[in-house]
This record gives structure tokens, sequence and C-alpha cells, in this order.
């Protein structure tokens, strides 16, 4: 066959496999995808033809549950789209959808991360909510926090590009899964009145929504999921009876469960048993003959038999016990707090900030005047910290084991060359002197925002008395699943035997007061990205201080390969945490010294050791292998520093864009009678 004939029969059999699909003549649709592969998946083909064929077989794969033959050529082919970086991301998506389809019991991350990766390198927030989404449907199947935490992530990225026709679809989702999350905390906690809050809103979303602009397929999920959120069995029976002449099987199995379910939890168990069989059907046409689906079918006829209503637990698969739990377990708990946090209506928790504005920072005065932008949280008053071993007592790393005297003198010359290197770079004059803001009343407010020098060091390797804590529960969790060598950091994927921890920090309610000052700061952006990136707090400890005293609570976890390389993927192999910062290499030069100025030495001596004797100070450098010389320059060339005026030039908006301002009025009130 010549290469025109082949082109135009490839473009005839897409045509009518798309026709197929469109009427749910799945049978010929398959029909007509494997004549493709034989006949011109071997010719030079137009992309743009490749793709419409492979995105027609993960559709039908993903209606009938031909997950796997459809994952195994997406998978063969998917080298041939590197070109066409959209095109790759939209068949990424739909593996990605597949993958999570075919793994029923886990996570199947890897082509979803994939797509994240390659959306956030385009800088296409469309694409990067809609792998978002995906996400989210990974985590649907046991971890409901986390996927409503994607989701919400997903909706603000549609509402910001005012695509409401996606914003709404994701919102429907999120609805359904606030709805199953409700009844499986309400089963184990009857009494907690918060919860209800996860149902209110499911209601609340599925009864407003605009559904005018959704398609056939949109429309019918729509109705399954108000028949869920409302546990009305005549609409999800009506639903299966319009679906069972489709060989929908993904669906059927779906709509039958649901439905079984709350026959059984209502105590109708003459309609439960009238479809039982036909769902087992589908369960194994769906994922063939296995002892899971027989003890399915068991338990289900055992509790028609019984004649007993029963909780229905939908979508529920059991968390393991707190001694076998993993990270994402523990990530799940957190980010349904924070949901419930999130639909707190009252005016007390409306002062705070809120998922929205995770990300974002806002600018805290400090006492003496200056501004330190404030990483905001998803919670108010949520911190975290992670570590791949629990170590106790938990010190900061000026205070650890093996930090003679003389080293922390050292430590503290690497901090002082530190600080005059930041000194000396521009960014740090445009960001306290240049900035302004204009208030609601058009006045302007010079915002002369705080550098912290030490916080900064402590960021880029050099010794302190401060411990690392973040707002992102998710920076938290890279520390705790990776390993780091030589600044290097890889994910955990062995099997060890010692557990990582997550530590919860709260400020206590005494330190809130008017006038006192939290212990904890905020590090926030500064003129490197890294702090800014990473969310960065910081808690100043003193020697004899132990952290695990002082944290609200800890949490061990079994290092688990499959979260460990999420984590890590999910911040695109830590180069989110880590972007490449000018600073990295002077920092670095600091850190392996031998040989410091005397100015650093003087400053050290009468910031940190003014009661030292001199002799004893040169001991400690002897100690260590130090010298002092007069010219030490460990500064940035004059060429960086164009290249950071150019940087700022073009990218201050971009910068300021993270910073949010909330506005106090201070002016008189008047009050009419």
């Amino acid at each position: 066959m010549d290469k025109l004939n082949a082109e135009l029969l490839a473009a005839d059999l897409v045509k009518r496999t798309g026709e197929a699909l469109n009427r749910c003549d799945h049978a010929e649709a398959h029909r007509l995808i494997r004549e493709f592969c034989r006949e011109c998946t071997n010719t030079d083909l137009p992309i743009a033809t490749v793709f419409d064929w492979l995105r027609s077989y993960c559709e039908w794969g993903m209606r009938t549950g031909g997950y796997k033959e459809a994952l195994a050529t997406l998978h063969a082919n998917i080298k041939n789209f590197e070109a066409t970086p959209e095109l790759k991301f939209d068949l990424l998506l739909n593996g990605a959808r597949l993958e999570c389809a075919d793994n029923q019991l886990g996570i199947s991350s890897d082509l979803s991360i994939q797509a994240l990766g390659l959306a956030e390198g385009l800088g296409n927030a469309r694409l990067i909510a809609l792998a978002y989404r995906q996400i989210a449907v990974m985590f649907a199947k046991k971890y409901h926090g986390l996927a409503i935490y994607f989701y919400r992530k997903a909706e603000h990225l549609y509402d910001d590009a005012k695509e409401s026709h996606q914003s709404d679809l994701t919102r429907i989702e999120r609805a359904f899964l606030s709805a199953i999350a409700y009844r499986i905390l309400k089963a184990t906690n009857p009494n907690d009145k918060n919860l209800d809050r996860l149902q209110q809103e499911a209601e609340e979303i599925i009864t407003h929504i605009n559904a005018g602009n959704f398609n056939i397929f949109e429309q019918r999920h729509l109705r399954y999921y108000r028949a869920v959120i409302f546990r009305d069995i005549a609409a999800l029976r009506r639903l299966i009876d319009e679906i069972e002449p489709l060989d929908a099987l993904p669906d059927k199995c779906r709509y039958k469960d649901m439905y079984i379910g709350f026959c059984l939890e209502q105590g109708e168990f003459e309609l439960a048993d009238e479809i039982a069989d036909s769902f087992i059907a589908d369960k194994k046409a769906l994922y063939g003959e296995s002892e899971e689906i027989r003890e399915i079918a068991q338990k289900l006829h055992q509790a028609i038999d019984a004649r007993k209503p029963l909780l229905f637990l939908p979508r529920y698969i059991p968390k393991p016990a707190s001694a076998d739990a993993t990270l994402f377990d523990i990530l799940d708990n957190y980010a349904l707090m924070d949901e419930i946090w999130e639909l707190d209506k009252s005016t007390f928790r409306l002062v705070f900030p809120g998922v929205r504005q995770e990300g974002l920072f806002e600018p805290v005065v400090m006492p003496d005047g200056s501004c330190r932008l404030t990483p905001l949280a998803p919670t108010f008053n949520v911190y975290y910290r992670g570590q791949s071993r629990q170590i106790s007592p938990s010190k900061a790393s000026l205070y650890r084991d093996g930090m003679t005297e003389a080293a922390r003198f050292v430590e503290r010359l690497k901090y002082v060359e530190f600080r005059k290197i930041v000194e000396e770079y521009p960014l740090t004059h445009f960001l306290r002197d240049t900035i302004v803001a204009n208030a609601p009343d058009k006045s302007v407010h010079h915002i002369p925002f705080a550098i912290d020098h030490l916080a900064l060091a402590q960021h880029y390797g050099i010794k302190t008395e401060l411990m690392d804590i973040t707002t992102d529960k998710f920076v938290a969790a890279f520390f705790a699943t990776t390993d780091c060598k030589n600044d290097v950091y890889t994910p955990i994927v062995d099997n060890r035997d010692k557990k990582g921890v997550l530590y919860r920090y709260s400020i206590p309610p005494w330190e809130m007061f008017p006038g006192k000052m939290p212990r904890l700061r905020a590090v926030g952006l500064q003129p490197f990205s890294r702090p800014g990136e990473q969310c960065g707090m910081v808690y100043p400890m003193t020697e004899n201080e132990d952290f695990e005293k002082v944290a609200t609570s800890i949490e061990t976890f079994h290092h688990d390969r499959t979260v460990s390389e999420f984590v890590f993927n999910y911040t695109n192999r830590s180069q989110k945490l880590f972007p490449d910062s000018p600073m990295q290499s002077h920092a670095s030069k600091i850190c392996n010294s031998k040989v410091f100025s005397y100015d650093a030495f003087n400053a050290v001596r009468e910031e940190f050791y003014a009661d030292s004797p001199e002799e004893q100070l040169h001991n400690y450098l002897s100690e260590c292998g130090i010298s002092l010389a007069d010219n030490v320059d460990f500064g940035f060339t004059d060429k960086e520093k164009e290249a950071c005026i150019k940087y700022w030039q073009t990218n201050s908006d971009k910068f300021l864009s993270r910073v949010r301002i909330r506005w106090n009025y201070q002016g008189p009130i008047e009050f009419n009678a």
C-alpha cells in the first residue's frame, strides 16, 4: 500500500472509530481500532492521525474495561510524541486514567506525574489543572482528603482562567468525594458535628451547579453524583436501566455497586437481590474471575439473606492500623482537617486565609517596622516538619552530636561571610528599598521587606540554632521521604526498618497575646527563591531544647516506595523546592572553605563571643584547621549582579503576584441612629 492510500485508510478508520464510540457501539469501535493496528501502524502517518487513534483506543479502554490492552499500545507509541508536547500530555493523561482504573487498590502515579511535570514545564495552567484532576482521581479510591485537596487545586486554576465549564465539572467531582468522606468519617465519629460540613458542601454544590453546557456523558455523571449525595435509590435504578444496554462495564459496575449498597442500608433487600447476580457478572467481565470477586459475591448474598440493614460505605478501602500507616495515611488525615477548616462558615474563621491562599505570602509588620513575607497556609496555625527517621532528642543543627564549640564557632564564621554576600546582592536592596503598595484609599505605602540572613544561611547548608518548619505538608513530606547525600536528594525506595516521622506544630495560645512575639518566625520570600518555594518558617532553639517536646503531634510511618516516588516526582524531582539559584555555588564555597576573613572573625567575636578570650577563639580555628586572611572574597561577580538586575526587571511582577496584602481601616467610624 502506498503512503497516500495508507494515510486515507488510517484517516477513514479513525473517523469510523469515533462514530462508533459516539453511538456507544464499543464492539465495532474495537474492531476498527484493531484493524488500524494491523493495516496502518507500520506506515509513516501524520502525527495527528496516530494521536486520534490512540485517544480512541484509550476511550474504548476506559468505557469497556480494556485497560491493559489500551495501556500497552499507549506505552508502545508515546515515544513518537516528543516533538508535540501538548499531544503527549493528552495521551499521558488518558494513560493515567487507564492506569488508575486498572489498579483497583493502589496508587498508580507514573503517567499522571509525568503529565503534571510536562504541563508545568509548558507553563500551561489549564493543563496543570487537568493533571491535578487526574491525581485527585487517583487518590479518590482510598485517600479522600488528598483527592479533595487536588480537586480544589484544579478548581482554583480553572476559576483564575475563567474556565467555568471545567471548574463546574471539577466541583461536582469534589462534591461527590465530600459526601463519600462524610459517610466514612461519620461512621466512626457519629457525634462530630464538624463533619456535617462535608455533606452540606456536597449538597450545596450539586444543588446549584449550572449544567446547561454539560454534554450527554457529563449530564449522566451529574445525575449519578446527585443520586449518591442524596441517597436516591430510585434515581440510581433509572441510571442502571439507562446504561444496561451499553457496553460500558466500569459505569455499570459503579452504579450497581452504589445502588445495592444503598438498598442494603435502607432495608430494600428485594431490590438489591434483583440485580446482585448481574452486578457480579459485570465485575467478572470487567476484571476476570478472581478470589476477590467470589468473596464479594458471597458476602453480598449473605447480607441479602440476613435481611438486616447494614451501613454502606461506598468506595471505601479500609486504612491500615496506625502502626502500619504510610505517609499517605497521615497526609490524607491532615488534608481532611484542612478541608473541614475551609468549610467553617463562622465569623472567626473568615478572618483567616484558607485553601485558596496556599502558596501565597502575606506581609506581616514586625516591631521594628520591617515586613516579613509570611507563607499562607490552608489552615490557621498549623506547621509541619518531616524527617526520614526519628532522632531523639531532636535538636537544631548547631547543637547536634559532634558539634563541638570549635565547630560552632566556624559555623558562625560561615554565617557572617554568607550575610555579607547577601547584602551585596542587588535583589536584597530591591526588596528592602523599592517595593510599594497602593492602598484602597489610593495612598502609597513603602513595604520594607526584611531579609532573614540566619534563616537563609540555614537553607543553604550552614548550621544554625534554627529548626526548619513549613506551612506546606508536601514540603515536609519531601524531607520525610528522601535521603540526602552531598546535597543531592533521592527518594527512599528500600524497605528499611527505621520509620519516618512527621511533626506538627502550632503556636501556643500564650504566645499570641498582643505585644507577644512568637518564637516561630517566617522566612518566606527572600532574595533567593529556595525558602519561598519551601514555604519556610524557622523555630529558634537553645542548646538544651528538644523539638519533640515542643511539637503538637508526632506521627511515624513506614517508608513506602510508591509514596516516596510520588512525593519526589510531585516536586519535579526536587527542582521545585531547590530551584537553580546564583547563591548555591557561593554558599558551597563558604561551607567548604578553610580560610575566612579577619573581618568575619572580628564580627563573630563581637556578636556571639564577646565574653570569650581571643586566644580561645584562635584555638577553635586551629582545632578545625581554619586560617584567616585579609582578602577573602566569596561574593558575586559584576556579571552575576547585572544578571540579577535583568532578572528583577523581567520577573518582579511574577514575584509580587504571590504577595497578598490585607489592609486594616483605622479611620473614624460614624454610627447612624
